[in-house]
């Protein structure tokens, strides 16, 4: 568990010398590089991604949670992660690979979307992707180029998408499927002090009985299911990465007291807090 921070990948890279890697405080590039070269991609882990991120999976497939909203990726697959999302890597292949990079808040990103590109769309993310490794090479790091790159790329997958979505109106969503993306997201901003049914029912503009309804439905799991995930994954990334105590977390998160807060956390995870931090 920790934060995904460009300083902090930068040190750890230094300290292992990889060679397909160009990173620095506004910019990080990671050419070809799978779950065995990357620490920050690890089965099992939760991570709070600081920075904007683009994943491009060049081989194999991972499983992943964004914000509560699972994701399969597969080879061809361009998925956009804004920041100060909350990820759970789930599963890989073995031979899963990828492109990766990060950039710093001066380029916008506001939600978290997946590609999942046709042959030419292919060739064409690959080919912006090969010009912006090799402007990244330059010394001194052109930092204005290298931004506006990574924005046209970002644009580019969003219209894309936009496209996909308008040659595929057959495909719709249901209301049903909507309703829960929107409550979905509204867990992972609210969940820290508001935790009752009632509270997402209002802010939804239904009443319990028909929010609990059609979550329970639509994703085979309980509105408060979906709410425990949420405060659990935020406990994980408090415990995990900042120097908060115990208690403070349990304050943090709206707990009555550091007692209520620790038999909560070992109902959903099997383990304290403290024994969670402990590895």
């Amino acid at each position: 568990m920790e934060n995904i921070t460009l300083r902090g990948v930068q040190a750890n890279t230094e300290k292992e010398n990889y060679s397909r890697i160009v990173i620095n405080e506004h910019f990080g590039m990671f050419y070809n590089g799978g779950k065995d070269r990357l620490n920050f991609m690890q089965e099992g882990q939760v991570y709070r991604v600081h920075e904007g991120r683009i994943v491009i999976v060049t081989e194999g497939s991972f499983d992943t949670s964004l914000d509560l909203e699972d994701y399969h990726l597969e080879k061809g697959d361009v998925i956009l992660i804004a920041p100060d999302t909350i990820q759970e890597m789930k599963r890989s292949s073995d031979d899963f690979d990828m492109i990766v990079f990060s950039f710093s808040e001066e380029v916008v990103l506001e939600e978290n979307q997946v590609l999942h590109t046709n042959s030419s769309q292919w060739r064409e993310i690959l080919q912006l992707t090969d010009m912006l490794w090799a402007l990244a090479q330059n010394k001194p790091f052109r930092k204005k180029t290298i931004l506006s790159l990574v924005t046209t790329i970002i644009n580019n997958v969003e219209e894309t998408i936009h496209a996909n979505n308008q040659d595929n109106k057959e495909k719709k969503i249901s209301s049903n499927e909507m309703l829960l993306s929107r409550f979905k997201k509204l867990v992972s901003k609210s969940c820290d002090h508001e935790r009752t049914v009632g509270f997402y029912a209002e802010q939804l503009y239904l009443t319990p009985n028909h929010l609990s309804a059609v979550i329970s439905k639509t994703s085979g799991k309980t509105v408060m299911q979906w709410i425990n995930r949420a405060v659990i994954l935020k406990a994980k990334v408090l415990l995990m990465t900042t120097e908060l105590k115990t208690y403070e977390v349990a304050d943090r998160l709206n707990f009555p007291d550091h007692a209520t807060f620790s038999k909560f956390f070992k109902r959903e995870t099997g383990m304290t807090p403290k024994e969670y931090m402990m590895g």
